[in-house]
């Protein structure tokens, strides 16, 4: 076989295995073979991007970090907390706003978060507890460690009719993990009433800044 024909039938195989992974597998000429070959969705490979603290869409006294991400039917917020215990893994408040309201779904909404957080890897959604405040309904478990520490994971979820949503989106689903030195209440904080009812203004605490619906009060989760 000539050096000419061999490149030639290189060129023609390199061309086919393009065409392969752009899907174009029966193009006249080409053998067809399979490609193993998976496009990951667009919001996965969407990185965070650190923005003012100010711009937190809640506001906690233990707040480090705000980080935000555009998609396209929704923005992620994930807010970083400090962490004075010696339980590792981050504290942080990650929230969802969307367009479109739909049914909570647990476990949708964990994984689009990074997964379930130590030390609650291993949780079942039947486990955990409802509680009301103010705001309506939030769920929780909470894990005793070492050190006379807690460690809780909460979630909620806010409507236009609880509370002014960033962007003009439908609502906010909430995930909260907490590790603090002292009890569940004390690690819980961040995702009361208290705090989430209360829309951050140029930097200023909830208790500058109402922006609580006058409709807001308990309601499903």
């Amino acid at each position: 076989m000539s050096s000419r024909l061999l490149s030639e039938r290189i060129r023609a195989a390199f061309r086919c295995m393009i065409l392969g992974v752009l899907g174009a597998l029966f193009l006249s000429g080409c053998d067809v073979f399979p490609i193993p070959f998976e496009l990951e969705e667009s919001e996965d490979l969407t990185t965070f991007n650190v923005v003012p603290n100010g711009q937190a869409w809640i506001s906690t006294p233990d707040t480090l970090i705000t980080l935000q991400r555009n998609l396209r039917d929704s923005v992620d917020q994930r807010i970083g907390l400090k962490n004075h215990t010696l339980m590792g893994g981050e504290n942080y408040i990650h929230i969802r706003a969307r367009t479109v309201e739909g049914r909570f779904m647990f476990d949708e909404f964990i994984e689009r978060a990074g997964g379930l957080p130590t030390p609650f890897t291993a949780l079942d959604a039947g486990q955990m507890i409802a509680t009301e405040d103010g705001l309506g309904t939030y769920i929780w478990t909470s894990k005793a460690i070492s050190g006379n520490s807690t460690c809780v994971l909460a979630m909620r979820r806010v409507t236009q009719v609880q509370r002014q949503i960033p962007g003009n989106h439908a609502v906010m689903d909430i995930l909260l993990r907490n590790c603090v030195r002292g009890s569940a209440e004390v690690a819980l904080e961040p995702i009361k009433a208290a705090h989430v009812g209360y829309y951050p203004l140029n930097g200023r605490g909830a208790s500058d800044s109402l922006m609580l619906s006058p409709l807001a009060g308990p309601s499903p989760f």
